[in-house]
């Protein structure tokens, strides 16, 4: 597969990550609005639900959003440690933070990669993992510097 092909695969795994997690915050976001607290007895409610899915999606703000959380200091330091079969949190402690050994500060950063789509985190576990959002970045960010560093023809 050439340069372009793996791009173009690149890509298109982006988009469908990035579509599929919009998708999951869009039902998260209608469910929240059908479990609207009212005084009314429930004969008397109103169906709250919307037409969410037929209102257009500024995808510009949610690739924008991955994009400034990915670029915090450590954030693909912490992707990275997760790649694969991801790590419980108390493990990203001690790789992460071993002078502070600080669980509150990597819970923080977890939470916030979680708020984007990039990882998930298993409460019974406790374990961080990449999501596919998250790897498609990751494998954006290693075709850009291999890019960068291919000498010219």
């Amino acid at each position: 597969m050439d340069s372009t092909a793996s791009s173009e695969a690149i890509l298109d795994r982006l988009a469908t990550a990035l579509r599929t997690r919009v998708d999951a915050q869009r039902t998260a976001e209608m469910r929240l609005a059908s479990f609207a607290f009212s005084e009314q007895p429930a004969s008397g409610r109103t169906d709250v639900t919307s037409s969410a899915g037929d209102t257009p999606i500024d995808w510009r703000y949610y690739v924008l959003r991955a994009l400034r959380v990915i670029a915090e200091p450590d954030s693909v330091q912490l992707l990275d440690d997760v790649r694969g079969d991801g790590r419980p949190l108390d493990e990203l402690v001690r790789l992460f933070e071993p002078a502070a050994r600080d669980r509150l500060a990597v819970g923080d950063r977890v939470g916030r990669l979680a708020a984007v789509g990039l990882v998930g985190r298993e409460l019974a576990s406790d374990r961080v993992s990449l999501t596919p959002l998250g790897e498609a970045l990751l494998d954006l960010l290693a075709d850009l510097e291999r890019r960068a560093g291919a000498r010219p023809r």
